[in-house]
Order: structure tokens, then C-alpha cells, then sequence
């Protein structure tokens, strides 16, 4: 089953090519990869009514709605952000997008804002969440950045808010890696934390590990090509797998990620990794044998996204 998908983006340039380098891009990517619709708007002199015409113009019962414009961080009375291309600058402008927003979306809708400072704390998202009510998830970006591969993103919901792989924690390097190199960007909003955090072991594999066991070294090269495409709900979910070899032999396998990390010769041996991966000191089962393995060197995975 398909996802009832809509993204509006801004289409008038105000500096950079923002505009047509990363708004109207990231809309198209995005209804490609769910299928869905698209509208460009107007962000000049009636910009917010050529917004809200843009949002009314959606189809209904949407799963998942889309923003790719210009976020501001200063504000009069809307609090840590405005959507600048959609002129939502006051808290009544918010009022106004949410009422019609509202008429759009399900009660259990995502919201993604790829916009710089709406994700902030206490900011735009979580008065837009108090506005739509329902179990409305809403995500945006907490600073100044890429459209849509900015990293640092927070989720909102009737529950709490959250920062998603902040910088300086554990995972924060291949959710950044991600998200400017696979169509994560397009996919996570509609992910579970398990889903995205195996794309992330993915990206933190790929490339040399050496493997140590019983006095004796290897050197293991992991690769991973990222799966692109349209995608619906069956399907939106990666279970990341890929090729492995070990370096200056004729051994060869396959690895996959699922609630472990399994390695599968082609001689018959099978080896488990521990979850989560650690690049600084590994452990590892080799049939019944254990073993330790570091990260050597790290591969880059897929393709630019912005």
C-alpha cells in the first residue's frame, strides 16, 4: 500500500539558486521516492497566500506532508522560527497553515519541515503540533543548513520532543553520512528508531576492519550499496546487507543486518557481530571461536543527495 504523500516547495530564487539548487530538487526526489504529488509556489510579494493555496490544493487523508523552503530562527510572536518562503511569520499565520493543514492530513500524519530553525526547542514545530492535535509527528532542523541532508533534525509529537543523533553521540557521524549520501533524508520521517539505526550500522560498516582471533589477523573489506527507488509502506524499511571479502584471498560472502550483524562465506563459516557495531573494538563470534576486530578504514556509501 502506497503512502497518500504532498510537498510544497518555494520557487522563486532569493539567493544561491536556492530555490531551483534545493527546494524544488528536494521536492521532486521526495515524490519520487513515495510516489506522491508536488507544488511549487510563489515566494514573492503574496508568498503566504500562494503557500496556503499550495497546501489547500492537496489531495486528503495525507500519510506524510512536505515543506522544502526557507526557515528563519528570528520571530515576533512565533517563537524560535517562522517559514520564511511561506511568509508563516506570526502566530496567527501559523493558525492560519494548521487550519487548513488540518482539512489535509490524518490524525496519525508526519509532518516533515525541511526547513532551517523550525525543529528548535519549544520552537515552530511543537506549536504546530499543539495546533494540529492528534498523534501528529513533526520533524524540522534545529539550526542553519542543507534543505534537506542538514543532520541535525528533532522529532516532535503529543508526547515529547527530541533530538535525533545529535552531535557528539554515538551515531551522529553516520546519520550525517546518511543523509547526505542515501535517500534517508526522504525515508526516516516514516521510519522506527530500529529501522534508521540499521541503515546506520550499514553506513559505519562499509569499508576495512581487521579481525583478530587466536594470534591470527585478517582484513576484511564490507560493501554496501545503498537501495534506491520509489517506495511504500511494505518496502520503506531497509534490512541493509552487502558483500564482503578477505583482502589478499580468494575468500568471499555476504553480510546482513537485521537484529544482529551475520557474516556468511562462501566456504560455509558464519560469524556474528555485536550490535552496536564499535569501530574502536569489535567483538566478534567465528563460529564458536571469539574474536575482535577494529575499523582500518571507512568506505563512503551512495551518492550525493544535495
Amino acid at each position: 500500500m502506497s503512502y497518500q504523500t504532498y510537498a510544497v516547495a518555494a520557487g522563486v530564487n532569493t539567493k544561491d539558486g536556492d530555490a531551483t539548487g534545493a527546494f524544488i530538487p528536494g521536492a521532486q526526489k521526495f515524490s519520487k521516492i513515495y510516489g506522491g504529488s508536488y507544488k511549487v509556489f510563489d515566494n514573492g510579494k503574496s508568498g503566504k497566500k500562494n503557500f496556503l493555496e499550495a497546501v489547500g490544493a492537496a489531495p486528503s487523508c495525507l500519510d506524510l506532508f512536505a515543506y522544502f523552503g526557507h526557515g528563519w530562527e528570528s520571530s515576533t510572536d512565533c517563537t524560535h522560527g517562522q517559514l520564511g518562503s511561506a511568509g508563516i511569520i506570526s502566530d496567527q499565520d501559523l493558525d492560519e497553515f494548521a487550519t487548513i493543514l488540518k482539512t489535509k492530513i490524518t490524525d496519525t500524519a508526519t509532518i516533515a519541515l525541511y526547513a532551517c530553525w523550525a525543529g528548535k526547542e519549544k520552537g515552530l514545530t511543537t506549536r504546530l503540533q499543539s495546533k494540529l492535535g492528534g498523534n501528529v509527528w513533526i520533524y524540522g532542523h534545529t539550526c542553519a543548513g542543507h534543505s534537506y541532508t542538514n543532520p541535525a533534525v528533532s522529532e516532535v509529537n503529543k508526547m515529547a520532543y527530541r533530538k535525533m543523533y545529535p552531535y557528539g553521540s554515538d551515531l551522529y557521524s553516520a546519520w550525517s553520512e546518511a543523509l547526505q549520501y542515501t535517500d534517508l533524508w526522504a525515508r526516516f520521517p516514516m521510519l522506527t528508531d530500529s529501522d534508521i539505526t540499521r541503515e546506520l550500522y550499514a553506513v559505519r560498516l562499509s569499508g576495512k576492519w581487521r579481525v583478530a582471533a587466536g594470534g591470527i589477523s585478517k582484513t576484511y573489506q564490507f560493501d554496501w550499496t545503498p537501495s534506491t527507488g520509489a517506495c511504500d509502506e511494505f518496502n520503506i524499511a531497509v534490512y541493509p546487507s552487502g558483500s564482503v571479502t578477505e583482502v589478499g584471498t580468494k575468500n568471499r560472502g555476504t553480510w546482513a543486518i537485521d537484529d544482529v550483524m551475520q557474516v556468511f562465506w562462501e566456504g560455509g563459516t558464519q560469524e556474528a557481530w555485536e550490535l552496536p557495531l564499535n569501530p574502536k573494538l569489535e567483538k566478534v563470534m567465528i563460529g564458536t571461536r571469539s574474536a575482535t576486530a577494529v575499523r582500518a578504514s571507512h568506505a563512503q556509501v551512495g551518492r550525493l543527495q544535495g
